[in-house]
C-alpha cells in the first residue's frame, strides 16, 4: 500500500464523521468530529488536554494525523464539565466550511454526462469524462453560489450540475 493510501486508511479507520468548522464567519477553519454529545472542536479539545492535533481536515489527511485525533477523542473523558462544554458545539448551530480547502487538484468524474449528451444531442462517451475544478469552486454545506448576470455560465435559469 502506498504512503497516501496508508494515511487515508488511517483516517477512515477512525469510524467517525469529520468536518471543517468555521466558528466565526470568515475565520479560521477547524477540524470537528461528530459525537453523541455534540461536535467536538478537535484543536480546542487538544489544547485543553495538552495534546497535539491537526487544525483542519487538510492537515489530518495530508499529514496522516488520525492517531492524534483518536488520542484526543479517547482523552475527552478526562475533561471536567466546563472544559468539556467549551470544546463541544451543538450541531444545529455549527457553520460548516468546505471539507477540504487546500487540495493539490480536484478531479471530477462526469457520471451524469449521459444526461448532458442527450440534452445537447452529443454522442455518449464509452467511458465517463474527467474534468478539473479549481479551489475557488469549493463551497461549504449550505453555501451560496453566485453567478454573474449575462455571463456564459448564467445563460440558463437552471444550472447544469
Amino acid at each position: 500500500m502506498s504512503a497516501d493510501a496508508d494515511r487515508f486508511a488511517s483516517v477512515s479507520s477512525l469510524g467517525v464523521r469529520l468536518a471543517n468548522l468555521e466558528l466565526v464567519p470568515g475565520g479560521e477553519r477547524l477540524l470537528g468530529v461528530e459525537t453523541d454529545r455534540g461536535i467536538v472542536v478537535v484543536p480546542a479539545a487538544a489544547k485543553e488536554l495538552g495534546l497535539p492535533a491537526p487544525q483542519d481536515m487538510d492537515e489530518l489527511l495530508q499529514q496522516g494525523r488520525a492517531q492524534d485525533v483518536r488520542t484526543v477523542l479517547d482523552a475527552l473523558e478526562q475533561l471536567d464539565g466546563p472544559s468539556c462544554e467549551a470544546v463541544l458545539r451543538d450541531p444545529a448551530t455549527v457553520r460548516f466550511a468546505p471539507l477540504v480547502t487546500r487540495p493539490n487538484k480536484v478531479v471530477c468524474v462526469g457520471f451524469n454526462y449521459r444526461e448532458h449528451a442527450n440534452e445537447t444531442g452529443a454522442p455518449i462517451p464509452t467511458v465517463p469524462p474527467l474534468f478539473n475544478k479549481y479551489n475557488n469552486a469549493l463551497n461549504r454545506h449550505g453555501g451560496t453560489i453566485t453567478l454573474r448576470r449575462g455571463s456564459p455560465t448564467n445563460s440558463t435559469t437552471r444550472p447544469s450540475w
